[in-house]
């Protein structure tokens, strides 16, 4: 009780009053915040990027944005937004200050628990439920046209603003055919092969692409897919 109340219960007696448990706020924030493109002090080209990681990963995700900005083109700004829910504090002043030295490469933690707290994921082996906020970029970031996410365990040797200009006008996604992944569902694991066909229903299974590199066209995105899509087909366990 404060001071107040114990003035009021020591002139009044017969004051009635119930005292209920302490709630504490921990990182309270906005349920869902806008995430707006950053802006630098400059006219130059920039390429919006997007990471997804976990407190554990952190050490991992270190190698992969140093070497992205040990790449970057002095030319080109470069905005890195990391899907998280749970990088804290400490982790996050790590990576700033190790991006410091980089004026035209900006770091920003985005926390899309809002987003996915509700759904239940199924995982799989190796992969952690940070894999699937990727899924969310359209809705996370409604106000771009346009991202390119990496996977936080790359090790970048090239500028990855060369990707980040490919046209995608007409495509919800650009990447890369999964050599690997390929063999596995055309012979070399029978597991694989059913999976490709009854799951992922591929009518060519030689079309499988990898999800580590992704250019996103998140307006096209949003044109044929609500929010709600993507929590179905998680649910189904892919």
């Amino acid at each position: 009780f404060n001071i107040f109340l114990n003035h009021e219960m020591r002139i009044n007696p017969a004051l009635r009053t119930k005292e209920l448990p302490c709630v504490l706020l921990e990182n309270p924030k906005r349920v869902k915040e806008d995430i707006e493109p950053l802006s630098f002090d400059n006219d130059r080209e920039t390429a919006r990027i997007m990471l997804s990681c976990d407190n554990k990963f952190v050490s991992i995700l270190s190698v992969c944005l140093l070497s992205l900005a040990e790449h970057a083109s002095a030319d080109v700004n470069y905005e890195i937004n990391i899907l998280h829910v749970d990088i804290d504090l400490h982790n996050q002043g790590v990576l700033q200050n190790l991006l410091k030295s980089f004026p035209n490469v900006r770091l920003r933690f985005v926390d899309v628990g809002s987003f996915v707290n509700s759904v239940q994921f199924v995982t799989h082996a190796h992969i952690p439920v940070s894999t699937f906020y990727r899924l969310f970029a359209a809705y996370i970031f409604a106000g771009y046209d346009k991202i390119l996410h990496l996977d936080a365990d790359m090790l970048i040797c090239d500028d990855v603003a060369k990707v980040y200009r490919t046209g995608i006008e007409d495509c919800m996604v650009a990447a890369t055919h999964d050599a690997d992944g390929c063999c596995q569902f055309n012979g070399s694991s029978p597991m694989f092969k059913d999976y490709g066909k009854k799951a992922l229903k591929l009518k060519d299974q030689f079309s499988y692409f990898q999800a580590g590199i992704l250019l996103m066209n998140l307006k096209k995105i949003r044109e044929k897919y609500t929010i709600r899509d993507f929590i179905q087909q998680i649910g189904k366990g892919y």
